[in-house]
């Protein structure tokens, strides 16, 4: 089995468990820089939602601006801001 068919296989099954995750089950497949197919196995999971307005996240924990500021645990090198910036820039 070559990469790509191993990738696209990977990728298949994170959208599987993404639109099994209800009910906050997740209706994009896109992702930054790269066009998949629309796989018509998937699709039957969200046929009948096409928007996700009925999610209100009143049932989520609370959180608050100071702890969405806080800066995240862990080693900060070249190599992981490097890698941020080229996921950002794929996604604008």
């Amino acid at each position: 089995m070559n990469a790509t068919i191993r990738v696209l296989a990977k990728v298949k099954a994170d959208k599987a468990l993404e639109a099994n995750n209800r009910p906050r089950r997740h209706v994009g497949l896109r992702i930054p820089g790269w066009r998949i197919p629309q796989w018509p196995s998937l699709t039957r999971y969200w046929a009948s939602t096409k928007i996700q307005l009925f999610i209100t996240r009143d049932e989520d924990a609370p959180i608050t601006a100071e702890q969405l500021l806080e800066p995240c645990e862990g080693e900060r090198t070249e190599a992981g801001m490097r890698a941020n910036i080229r996921v950002a820039s794929a996604v604008h």
